[in-house]
């Protein structure tokens, strides 16, 4: 849900942490506050990734620490069991966290500098910062954030000739395969059928 997310800083250079979850992403950015004095920011996905984030937002309002969450806001069509509709706004404004929407990609400048300066006060806030991808948005083709998904670049044989070879030095292999491997279905079924390894499918590759 984060990859055109993560290719956009991969491209910018901004230097960020892989975490085991939201949940210590979001108390490491507590701890980076409280080390550095610089706002903590920490990405999510909408809806199961956002409740691993309550507990730090809980903590940052508490303790007044200087954190932001950008997460994905669910669309106003979302139905009830749609895994992001689970209140968000309602859930982070309890917690006493400031919730900012990011609806247009003309405004996302001018929100960014809201959440700053709404962390950067004598005593600071939580911001949860929502980015909304559905109709009702114009982000979700708006190129400036992301990446077109015809830039991925085709996997020629030498590449998969060292795959194959790398896979070999394995005592036990076993391939995990996300969502994001149906770009290239044909190349990981030619992987499987020539090195003989079992597949895990999982939609979030997480086990």
């Amino acid at each position: 849900q984060n990859i055109d997310l993560y290719e956009s800083l991969r491209r910018s250079g901004i230097y960020t942490i892989l975490t085991t979850s939201e949940l210590a992403a979001g108390f490491m950015a507590i701890g980076w506050y409280r080390a550095t004095g610089q706002p903590g920011v920490l990405a999510a996905m909408e809806g199961p990734g956002f409740a691993w984030c309550v507990a730090p937002l809980a903590e940052a309002a508490q303790d007044a620490a200087a954190i932001i969450v950008i997460t994905g806001k669910a669309g106003e069509n979302a139905q009830p069991y749609d895994q992001g509709n689970i209140g968000q706004d309602r859930i982070a404004t309890a917690l006493g966290a400031t919730v900012l929407d990011i609806i247009k990609s003309g405004s996302a400048g001018e929100i960014v500098r809201e959440a700053w300066h709404v962390v950067s006060r004598h005593r600071p806030k939580p911001v949860v910062l929502q980015v909304a991808m559905d109709g009702e948005s114009d982000l979700a083709e708006s190129r400036e954030y992301g990446f077109d998904r015809q830039d991925i670049n085709p996997v020629d044989d030498r590449a998969f000739a060292d795959a194959l070879s790398a896979l070999g030095l394995a005592e036990r292999p076993i391939i995990l395969a996300g969502a994001g491997s149906v770009e290239h279905s044909d190349v990981l079924n030619r992987l499987i059928d020539e090195a003989y390894i079992p597949l895990l499918a999982t939609p979030t590759a997480r086990g």
